[in-house]
Formats: structure tokens, C-alpha cells, sequence
């Protein structure tokens, strides 16, 4: 399948600038939000804890569910031991972005019910890919925390590129490859193709840091932080 990826941009804070820009074609929009140190130093904390805090979040990620009965008609899923302070400031960034639509809206139910979904790993490596949700009505969102980061690409004109045809979130092929490709979103040598793919076209690529969020539609490609990189990363909201 053609698909078009369009420009990202940065702005401020503001629900009107953000929702016209994404109506206009960007692909996203970077916003820039401090990021308190109480939750730098939680992720700190848990990356040096080793690896039992790491497969006990891949096991079973802490989730904010639609409730109309909780403040806010939200609630955690539960609380991460040593992620208390990771949790007020997620909180606080969703209702942010719910009540001024520029997310999925707690009433709005998706798959399990999950509305941000946290977690920390030792490096997932995927191709870039594009995600296929329900964006014609509201955007998406990832919350960068620590390590090295959701990796975007940044056009500087839309530019249509060709995607497999996988159902949620169609990875990008390169001319003249077998579409099998997206059988292997795990082979790194796959994905250090398609960056280079990217980076002959003329394309910029961005790496979020700690922060910041990412409003984005399906004009946006983008993929995950590198191999190896820990990281403690709130998406998608």
C-alpha cells in the first residue's frame, strides 16, 4: 500500500496549535513538557535495579482503564512498586491531553481497555512502521521518560512511501523487496536497511527525548529506540 508521511513539527502547549497542525498534514507534533525529578530518579532507580522490575512490567504493564466511578472517569490498573511519582505525572499528562481531545477520551474503550500503556524493556527492535488506529477522530500520543528513545521520521515535504499490508501497524518496505520482510520485525539488519532507506531520501531522523510527547496521526513514521537501549517510555494514550 502508498501511504503518505508528512512533516513533524515542534510547538507549545496548546491544544489548538497542536490539533491544527495535525489537521494540516503533519505527520506529528513534538511538545516539549519538563520532566519532574522525582520521576528521572524512579527510572533511575528501577533501571538499576537489574532485571526483575523490567520482566515484571514486560509481564504485565501498568495500564490506565476507563472508570466512570474514579476521579477523572480513570484509573491505574495498579501501582508499579517504585513508580509512584512516574504514575502522578503520567496521570496528570493524560487528563491534560483527554480533556483538551487530544487523545483517546477515557469513555472511548480500546482493546483492553488500556489508555496509556507504561513499560520498561531491554531494547524491542522493530522496523518503522506507521500505526493505523482510529486517528480520524483522535490523535495519538507517546510520552518519552528515559533511555534513548521512540525514533520519528521527520520529511520535510510529504513524502509517500510504500507499506506492507499489515492490519494495525504497517511496516515500511523497501523498493524491490520481498513484502515477506515484515515477517522479521525483530532482524536488526532489516531495520538498519530501512534507516538507511530513510536517510537517502533525505529524511531527518529524530530521536524523543525525555519530556517530551509526541502527538502524532497515520501521516507519521516512526519506530523503536535501538537495540539494547533500556528504557521506561508511556505510549499510547
Amino acid at each position: 500500500m502508498r501511504h503518505e508521511i508528512g512533516p513533524i513539527i515542534q510547538e507549545d502547549r496548546d491544544p489548538q496549535k497542536i490539533l491544527r497542525a495535525l489537521a494540516r498534514g503533519c505527520g506529528g507534533v513534538i511538545v516539549d513538557t519538563p520532566l519532574p525529578e522525582a520521576v528521572t530518579r524512579e527510572f533511575e532507580a528501577c533501571v538499576a535495579t537489574g532485571r526483575v522490575p523490567v520482566e515484571r512490567m514486560e509481564e504485565s504493564p501498568p495500564t490506565i482503564l476507563a472508570d466512570e466511578a474514579a476521579p477523572g472517569h480513570a484509573r491505574w490498573s495498579y501501582q508499579q512498586e517504585g513508580l509512584s511519582e512516574t504514575h502522578r505525572w503520567l496521570m496528570d499528562e493524560f487528563k491534560w491531553a483527554a480533556q483538551s481531545g487530544l487523545c483517546r477520551k477515557p469513555e472511548k474503550n480500546f482493546g483492553k481497555q488500556n489508555m496509556l500503556r507504561l513499560w520498561l524493556n531491554n531494547g524491542q527492535y522493530l522496523p518503522w512502521h506507521f500505526d493505523r488506529t482510529f486517528v480520524e477522530i483522535y490523535p495519538d500520543s507517546h510520552t518519552h521518560i528515559g533511555g534513548k528513545g521512540l525514533k520519528v521520521a521527520a520529511p520535510h515535504r510529504p513524502l509517500t512511501l510504500t507499506f506492507s499490508e499489515n492490519r494495525t501497524s504497517p511496516h515500511l518496505l523497501i523498493p524491490g523487496t520481498p513484502e515477506n520482510l515484515r515477517e522479521q520485525p525483530s532482524d536488526k539488519d532489516v531495520a538498519r536497511k530501512l534507516k538507511a532507506y530513510l536517510q537517502g531520501l533525505g529524511v531527518d531522523i529524530l530521536r524523543l527525548q525525555p519530556g517530551q510527547t509526541l502527538f502524532f496521526n497515520q501521516k507519521c513514521l516512526h519506530s523503536s529506540a535501538s537495540h539494547g537501549s533500556t528504557r521506561l517510555r508511556a505510549g499510547i494514550f
